[in-house]
């Protein structure tokens, strides 16, 4: 088995091996590129499909598994930023995308260019969206922050109104706070 697959690893099989590698990575079919290597007239001796598969399999599906696991890994751990919108998660998911990726740079190397390209694609976009994340959440602070400061002064000018009014007992004031205007006592 082994021999048959270094036979498209040899030299004179360059040419060849192009027109496979590419065909491959197109999704053609096994039987087609065996077809087309024997029309182009540039493989030194016949392929069959067996030593195509196998060459397929061991050249090709390793690369395809490593870039299917860094996909499944980006895809959740969008998810976990779009849940929890938090910057700690983000700075944890990139870690370990970092780490998958220095992991499996050597596979990456063997990786078709297209497929490698759509894995820096979506790496782009996942730091793309956790920037978005990041300025929507100082945003979101910014806002929590205005709110308090807006609910303080309510509170104050309820109070001072409140205080305004002579003939209401303290105990008549807190049940108007707390009932009418929501403001417990801190």
């Amino acid at each position: 088995m082994r021999r048959s697959v270094l036979l498209l690893e040899r030299p004179e099989w360059a040419p060849a091996r192009k027109i496979v590698d590419e065909m491959i990575a197109a999704g053609y079919t096994y039987a087609e590129i065996v077809e087309q290597v024997e029309k182009s007239g540039k493989a030194p001796s016949r392929l069959n499909v067996s030593t195509l598969q196998r060459y397929h399999r061991l050249r090709y599906q390793r690369v395809s598994l490593a870039i299917q696991r860094a996909k499944e890994q980006t895809e959740a751990a969008l998810r976990v930023l779009r849940e929890s919108g938090d910057v700690t998660a983000g700075e944890i998911i990139r870690a370990r995308l970092m780490e998958a990726f220095v992991a499996n740079q050597h596979k990456l190397a063997e990786a078709d260019p297209v497929k490698v390209g759509w894995l820096q694609v979506q790496y782009e976009s996942l730091a793309q969206q956790r920037a978005e994340l990041d300025h929507k959440n100082r945003e979101l602070e910014l806002k929590v922050q205005q709110m308090q400061e807006k609910a303080e002064k309510a509170k104050r000018s309820i109070d001072e109104q409140l205080d305004q009014v002579k003939t209401l007992d303290e105990e008549t004031k807190r049940k108007i706070r707390e009932e009418v205007y929501g403001i417990s006592a801190a």
